[in-house]
């Protein structure tokens, strides 16, 4: 419970509730109970829906880019976290 509402710390603030507000996945009164763990079920699936899809957007981002597949996967991470440390996270 302790790591979802320092999870919900780290987000507050950075638009996290506004996407799912504006993607019809949850309520605004929903999505701040996300930052505050109120239900550990609700915030730990959101969490996880919010990871699969950053991990799809990574992916279909990488097919555009190398739609012949002549570079790796794992290269291709590499050098994007090279360009902007941030796409590791």
């Amino acid at each position: 419970m302790a790591l979802w509402k320092m999870v919900g710390d780290l987000l507050e603030g950075s638009g996290w509730c506004s996407a799912l507000t504006d993607s019809s996945v949850a309520t605004a009164g929903t999505a701040e109970s996300f930052l505050k763990a109120a239900h550990l079920t609700r915030t730990r699936h959101a969490h996880q829906v919010t990871a699969m899809t950053l991990a799809k957007l990574q992916r279909d981002s990488f097919h555009e880019m190398s739609p012949d597949g002549s570079i790796l996967f794992e290269d291709w991470r590499t050098d994007m976290i090279h360009n902007s440390p941030t796409f590791a996270f």
